[in-house]
C-alpha cells in the first residue's frame, strides 16, 4: 500500500492544496508512485500543513482521541477543514482506497462533520469505480451513516448480540460528535472527538461483519488500521525542537516489535529505563542496528548504555535499569548532552531503515534539514532517492537537496491559498533544479507565484523603529 494523493482544504493557511505522488497520473501502477518527495517554499506557505494533516489522519485511523485544540487548524474564514487521502494497493488484486474526513467547530464543540471511506477493486480485466463503503454525517439522528443497507443491518434488533452491536455503533457516534474530557491543568473541561469509522467500538464490528457478498469494508478497514499502526511514521517539529507525534520529547526514537503481544516499547533517551532482562537484550540488538546507521553518517559516534544494574520492577519481577549514552571516539557522555543534530539523526535512524527496505512504509518528516549539516543532508537525500523502496515526504528550507532530486520528486508551495502546491514546470530535465527555483522566485515562470517579496528597506526601518519604540526621547 502506498499514498497516492492528498488534498487539504481550509486547514491552517491552506484554502485548497492538492498533491499527486504519481510520476504519471494516468498510469495506475505502484512503480509510478515516487519514493521521495521534497516540499519547498517560504515560511508560512503550507509545508507543515501536509505533515499535520497526515499525522491527524493517522491518529484518526488508529481510533485515537483527538483533542479540541485541533480547532486551531481550521481557517478562520471556514467552518470546517477537510483532508482527503487516496491509497493504492497492489497485492493479489489492485485497489484504490479513498478516505475523507471533515472536522468542524461550532461554539465549544469540535467534531467529525463528515467521514467517508470508499474503494475500487480490480481483479483481472474487471475494474470497478470508486464505491462508497461507509459514509458518516453529523446532524443526522436517523440514518446517520450510509449505505442504507448497512445502517439497517446495525439498527435491526432481534437478539442480544444485535443490541450490543447497536450500542457500540451509538458509542462511536457519540464520540464523533465531540465529548468533554476531564479538566486539565487549567481546570477547564477539554473537548475531544474520535473517528466514527475507526472508533474501537464500531470498527470491531465493521471489520467482522460482511453484510453481503463483495462487501470490501472489513478488508479495507483492517488494511488501513494495520498500515497506520505499522507502516506510517510522522516526525514533526515543535518549540522543544523535536518530537515524534503522539509521544513525549525523545521518548520513542528506538522501538522494537514484541512478537508476543503485538505492541511497541518506548525507550527513553534522556531518563533512566527499567525493563525485564529479556527485553534489555532486544534493546541492545536495536542499539547495534542504530549504530550501524549512525557510524555511517557520523564516523566515531555510537550509542551505548551506562550503569546497567539489576532492579525490582513494579510488577515484583527482576529487571534491568540503565541510561542511554553517546560515545564519541571512545568518550562517553549522557545522551541528554548530545547535540540536537545527532539526536535528530538517532530519532530518524530506525524510521529511515524501515523506509529504505519496506515498500509499504511511509515516513513523513517536517523540516528534514533542521540541525543536519548541509552536505550530510545532501548525501542522505541522494542515497535515499536512489535506493529506498518505501515512501518519504519531507519539508525543507535548504535548497541543496533539491539539486539531487528529479522534478517529479519536488513540490513547490505558492502564495496562492487556493492552489498551495504545484510541481515544477518549464524546467528541462538536465537543468539544475535549485538554480531554476531561485530564478522562478525572482522572474517567475511557474504557473503560480512562489514568493512574496520582502522589502529590505522596510525590514531595516522596522528593526530601527522597533528598537526606539518604547525608549524615552
Amino acid at each position: 500500500m502506498k499514498l497516492e494523493s492528498i488534498r487539504i482544504q481550509n486547514m491552517k493557511n491552506v484554502e485548497n492544496g492538492e498533491i499527486s505522488f504519481r510520476k504519471n497520473v494516468t498510469k495506475k501502477d505502484l512503480d509510478e508512485i515516487v519514493n521521495l518527495v521534497g516540499v519547498y517554499g517560504q515560511n508560512g506557505s503550507g509545508k507543515t500543513a501536509i505533515v499535520d494533516a497526515l499525522g491527524l489522519v493517522r491518529k484518526l485511523i488508529l481510533g485515537e482521541q483527538i483533542k479540541g485544540k485541533v480547532r486551531n487548524f481550521i481557517r478562520d474564514t471556514a467552518r470546517e477543514l477537510t483532508i482527503t487521502l487516496q491509497f493504492f494497493v497492489q497485492e493479489d488484486y489492485e485497489s484504490e482506497i479513498e478516505y475523507s474526513v471533515s472536522i468542524g467547530a461550532k461554539e465549544s464543540r469540535v467534531y467529525i462533520s463528515d467521514e467517508r471511506l470508499a474503494a475500487s477493486m480490480k481483479s483481472g480485466e474487471l475494474d470497478s469505480n470508486l464505491m462508497t463503503l461507509l459514509h458518516y454525517q453529523d446532524g443526522c439522528e436517523n440514518s446517520f451513516f450510509k449505505p442504507q443497507k448497512r445502517y439497517e443491518y446495525y439498527s435491526n434488533i432481534e437478539n442480544d448480540s444485535d443490541i450490543e452491536r447497536m450500542i457500540d455503533v451509538r458509542i462511536a457516534k457519540r464520540d464523533a460528535e465531540g465529548v468533554q474530557t476531564e479538566a486539565g491543568s487549567t481546570d477547564r473541561p477539554e473537548q475531544s472527538f474520535r473517528s466514527f469509522i475507526f472508533h474501537k467500538s464500531s470498527s470491531e464490528h465493521f471489520q467482522r461483519d460482511q453484510i453481503e457478498a463483495g462487501d470490501y469494508l472489513p478488508t479495507v478497514i483492517r488494511n488501513l488500521k494495520e498500515y497506520a499502526h505499522m507502516k506510517i511514521a510522522v516526525v514533526e517539529m515543535n518549540e522543544n525542537f523535536l518530537t515524534m507525534t503522539d509521544t513525549p520529547m525523545l521518548m520513542f526514537p528506538i522501538s522494537y516489535h514484541d512478537m508476543n503481544n503485538n505492541s511497541y516499547v518506548k525507550l527513553k533517551l534522556e531518563e533512566e529505563n527499567q525493563m525485564p532482562e529479556l527485553l534489555y537484550g532486544v534493546v541492545k540488538n536495536n542499539i547495534n542496528m542504530i549504530n550501524e546507521i549512525l557510524e555511517s553518517l557520523v564516523p566515531g559516534c555510537r550509542l551505548g548504555t551506562y550503569d546497567q544494574k539489576k532492579t525490582l520492577l513494579e510488577n515484583g519481577k527482576d529487571g534491568i535499569s540503565f541510561m542511554i549514552t553517546s560515545i564519541r571516539n571512545g568518550h562517553q557522555i549522557p545522551f541528554r548532552c548530545e547535540s540536537a543534530g545527532i539526536k535528530k539523526i538517532i530519532v530518524l535512524a530506525t524510521k529511515l531503515m524501515s523506509y529504505y527496505n519496506d515498500p509499504s512504509f511511509l515516513l513523513v518528516i517536517d523540516e528534514f534539514d533542521t540541525g543536519i549539516f548541509e552536505y550530510l543532508l545532501g548525501e542522505m537525500v541522494e542515497v535515499l532517492h536512489e535506493g529506498a523502496k518505501g515512501q518519504m515526504i519531507f519539508t525543507c528550507h535548504n535548497l541543496h537537496s533539491m539539486e539531487l532530486l528529479e522534478k517529479e520528486c519536488v513540490i513547490f508551495t505558492t502564495v496562492n491559498e487556493k492552489k498551495r502546491y504545484i510541481r515544477p514546470k518549464n524546467i528541462s530535465k538536465n537543468k539544475n533544479l535549485r538554480l531554476a527555483y531561485l530564478a522562478s522566485l525572482s522572474v517567475g515562470g511557474q504557473e503560480e507565484e512562489l514568493y512574496s517579496d520582502t522589502d529590505k528597506q522596510d525590514f531595516a526601518e522596522a528593526l530601527e523603529d522597533a528598537y526606539f519604540m518604547d525608549r524615552p526621547q
